[in-house]
């Protein structure tokens, strides 16, 4: 029997350990839900014969490291175990932590990022295991816990581990189908820098009568966000664009053969165009070669639906995150970002 063939006679086995994953709630807010997403995964991955150890670091739910086969070359496998917060909550048709299967599709918090790609290597190494088959070379899996809050600890907690980590190459968590339906291997991601802006103008919130002579920090927080990015898509930050390499000849050459149907990939967005209306192969290679600058959320003031409130808010909040191609730094765009606002008029971001 063929390893796909042993997939195919496990099929119910290897969802049901996708519907326990998917059961816990490894929420970064939930400590006591990635303990036990923890002890789940550990209790698999020895399950598997693979040799786990926990990589502990203070303030930081425990990373696993599990070991198996042997061999020269060593792969490390990264994943990680949390998953992105719940909320909105009212847009959910079933609950986030307890699977459903709709149309043969099964809905929960994390099925996607990440679990459903844990899952299906644990699955993967289990079918090849029943095939009696000796792995051809040993493989290392290192699952954090606070990928969805920005991997606070993981440099300091690699630097701590780092020789237990030592590998020939690395797998990164999971990719997608593309447009041909066929697996994605990605061999390089944008880097992301995020920003989170406050700005508090008044001392309360006030009658919106007063709209009229006291300055909004709403309207100033959305007039300043509005300077940041022409429509067109192109980021308006001095400088955000100096330390771009442009693609290669080669790069081009590959984007011209890349399977990608613009016509679908609208229909799934809902979109009658995209940014700049670009098309073909600008289209592509603004999408894997330009950086970005977008805004993750705004709150401020009265949002509560379906009822009315007279109110000038004293505050606004947004979030901005930057995704990042080689060869721009980070923190140089986080602080260009915050001093540009900054030098918005009317008040101080």
């Amino acid at each position: 029997m063929s390893v796909s063939e042993v997939v195919q006679t496990n099929r119910d086995t290897y969802v049901g350990w996708l519907t326990e994953a998917c059961s816990i709630p490894s929420l970064a807010t939930n400590p006591e839900g990635l303990a036990q997403m923890c002890s789940w995964l550990e209790a698999k991955f020895v399950d598997l014969g693979a040799r786990v150890e926990r990589l502990s670091y203070p303030g930081a739910p425990d990373a696993l490291l599990a070991t198996m086969g042997e061999g020269d070359r060593t792969v490390l496998i990264y994943d990680h175990y949390d998953v992105q917060p719940v909320d909105p909550i009212d847009l959910w048709v079933s609950e986030p932590f307890r699977p459903e299967v709709r149309d043969g599709v099964l809905y929960a918090r994390g099925v996607a990022d990440n679990k459903g790609d844990l899952v299906a290597r644990l699955a993967a190494l289990d079918a090849y295991r029943q095939e009696n088959r000796q792995l051809p070379c040993r493989i290392k899996f290192l699952v954090e816990g606070e990928e969805e809050t920005g991997s606070k600890s993981f440099e300091a907690m690699v630097a701590r581990h780092g020789d237990k980590l030592a590998a020939d190459g690395c797998i990164w968590e999971g990719a997608g189908i593309d447009h041909a339906g066929r697996g994605e291997v990605v061999f390089g991601a944008k880097g992301l820098a995020y920003v989170e802006l406050t700005h508090r103008g008044l001392a309360e919130d006030q009658h919106s009568s007063l709209a009229v002579i006291a300055p909004s920090p709403v309207w100033h927080l959305v007039e300043a966000l509005a300077t940041l990015r022409a429509p067109d898509g192109r980021v308006l930050i001095d400088g955000f664009y100096d330390d771009v390499i442009p693609p290669s000849e080669q790069d081009l050459a590959v984007l011209a053969d890349l399977p990608f149907d613009e016509e679908a990939e609208r229909e799934r967005l809902g979109v009658q165009g995209f940014v700049g209306d670009d098309s073909g192969p600008d289209l592509l290679r603004r999408y894997f070669f330009e950086p970005t600058c977008n805004i993750a959320g705004i709150v401020a003031g009265f949002i509560e639906p379906g009822t009315s409130k007279t109110v000038l808010p004293k505050e606004a909040r947004c979030k901005i995150d930057m995704r990042l191609v080689p060869h721009q730094n980070p923190d140089v765009k986080r602080a260009w970002s915050r001093a540009f606002i900054r030098l918005r008029p009317q008040g101080r971001v």
